[in-house]
């Protein structure tokens, strides 16, 4: 899109190919190509900065380019940056309807009669579709960042002392933004199940094959129907959504049961919420900008509306990729229960342990690269979650035997992060490290390392959120500003200083933290 030369893409294939890659089983991005590629851009040494602050960068050591561009390549890039800046909206829209293409080829030809040829061959076509057009996303970040920078900077400039406050206002109330749509569809799905009276039958219900019966059988038939319909549009929808081993409502759609007894458990929280995701807290711009001159208000007015208009389109796309998930895991599920049936792994699940190419390969052992596999990734997963590795050449996995840890206790004191939704709370503190796990989050500030678009669910349980990594931009800012809950993000070692059951109180304006009573006394 930028380049639109041959010759120049040969130049920069190694780097294309290396901008995220996998160390000791977790995924990262290589950060010194992806600032090689925004070197490319024009006005990069003001673009960085903008790019470092929206995506919660700490570490701000930028990489000199490597390459040198002759002046018709910098005129030539100059012209199709702006031009393909400027055209990102609609080509979102063209993203949007490749999607729609995609997803009606799946329901058109996904069943389980697939051998695993036919599912490949399903599985490439559809990549082929999706891949051709999903490299605008990156340009829709950038878009989003820059006019987000912009809005932030204008409104500093302007003299507002609560810049980022009054920011973080201009760019919530998208009131049809996508990442709220699974929960407002849940809560609708919970009050078809009061008022059909399916609550006692849905209590009976134990596991996937007694949500199957449930399914066929003829009572509850608005549930049913509304049910079903939640599976198609929301079932991929979940925490570690980009995995393709995690279960998700559309592979256990148990768990999408017990979500709905959840909530039908505390109507008064399930009316709160309801309530909380009707409600327009919009700012009301021209209040606040009525002592700037003409020029400069329409100015913050166009940033601000650029700035919400990439945040809807990059939601919309978060949703549409987790769905494109939903589709490649039910492949690789039906592969591996082929795989299985031939006897040739121990479990369908077992799939997830191998590459594409291995399962192409019919020459090979699966069981004992499986079995060698589970043993490396229970080392790995020990391991912490570095934020940043840093590899003198290229990158590699440290073999292990054994992992020895030791938690450092911090003291309790005030900790300070970026804020990203306003509002004061003070409550008690629960620390998530595994999203997995069953975690009462009711009416508590979770304190989590980081979060993905499937915490949405619990987050519209909690009253306030702090978060290690993210920033103005991160899905944890996003959807804590529609949900009108407190946030503050890039809170250094939050997960390691507080403890579940301390009482803090958030500022989620000041992106201030303060200690109230800890748990746990360190003297």
């Amino acid at each position: 899109r930028i380049l639109k030369s041959k010759k120049l893409m040969k130049r920069y294939e190694p780097i294309l190919k290396e901008m995220g890659g996998d160390v000791n089983c977790r995924m990262y991005y290589k950060i010194s190509d992806w600032y090689e590629i925004i070197n490319f851009l024009p006005f990069s040494k003001k673009i960085i900065p903008i790019w470092q602050d929206m995506l919660g960068v700490s570490d701000k050591t930028t990489y000199k380019s490597a390459y040198k561009k002759s002046l018709l390549i910098s005129l030539r890039v100059y012209f199709n940056s702006f031009y393909e800046l400027l055209s990102t909206p609609g080509n979102m829209q063209k993203l949007s309807n490749t999607y729609q293409n995609a997803q009606k080829q799946f329901d058109d030809s996904f069943n389980q009669d697939l051998n695993n040829c036919e599912l490949l061959e399903l599985y490439h076509r559809i990549g082929d579709e999706i891949l051709k057009k999903w490299d605008i996303t990156l340009l829709n970040d950038l878009y989003s960042f820059i006019f987000t920078g912009l809005l932030k900077s204008k409104l500093k400039k302007s003299g507002f002392e609560n810049y980022e406050e009054l920011t973080n206002g201009y760019i919530s109330g998208i009131g049809t933004i996508e990442s709220l749509k699974p929960i407002k569809a849940l809560i609708a799905l919970v009050n078809t199940a009061i008022n059909e009276n399916a609550i006692g039958r849905l209590e009976l219900i134990t596991d996937d094959e007694s949500v199957n019966e449930f399914l066929s059988c003829v009572e509850c038939p608005v549930f049913i129907k509304q049910f079903d319909a939640y599976i198609y549009a929301f079932g991929d929808r979940t925490l570690e959504e980009l995995k393709l081993e995690t279960l998700t409502f559309r592979t256990t759609p148990f768990m999408l049961i017990h979500k709905i007894l959840s909530l039908a458990g505390d109507r008064q929280k399930l009316g709160e919420l309801s309530a909380m995701l009707q409600e327009d807290r919009s700012f009301v711009v021209d209040d606040v900008l009525c002592k700037l001159d003409l020029f400069n208000k329409q100015l913050i007015k166009l940033y601000m509306r650029s700035a919400k208009l990439g945040i809807e389109n990059r939601e919309f796309s978060r949703l549409n990729r987790c769905r494109i998930y939903g589709m490649m895991r039910s492949i690789f599920i039906q592969i591996g229960r082929n795989l299985e049936s031939d006897g040739l792994i121990k479990t369908y699940r077992d799939v997830f342990y191998l590459t594409l190419d291995e399962i192409e390969n019919k020459n090979i052992d699966f069981k004992m690269l499986i079995n060698k596999r589970k043993a490396d990734f229970e080392i790995y997963n020990k391991l912490p979650a570095y934020s940043r590795l840093v590899f003198f050449n290229e990158p590699f996995n440290k073999s292990h035997l054994n992992i020895n840890s030791q938690e450092v206790e911090q003291p309790f004191a005030e900790l300070k992060g970026t804020p990203c939704s306003a509002g004061e709370v003070t409550g008690e503190v629960v620390v998530i490290t595994d999203p997995k796990l069953s975690v009462n989050v009711k009416d508590k500030i979770i304190v989590t390392k980081m979060t993905d678009p499937g915490w949405v669910f619990m987050l519209a349980q909690a009253s306030g959120i702090i978060s290690e990594k993210g920033s103005l931009l991160s899905h944890t800012a996003i959807i804590s500003r529609e949900l009108h809950i407190p946030s503050i993000v890039g809170v250094k070692d939050a997960v390691t200083i507080l403890k579940t059951g301390d009482i803090v109180k958030m500022n989620g304006s000041k992106g201030e933290i303060t200690p109230i009573y800890a748990k746990v006394f360190i003297n």
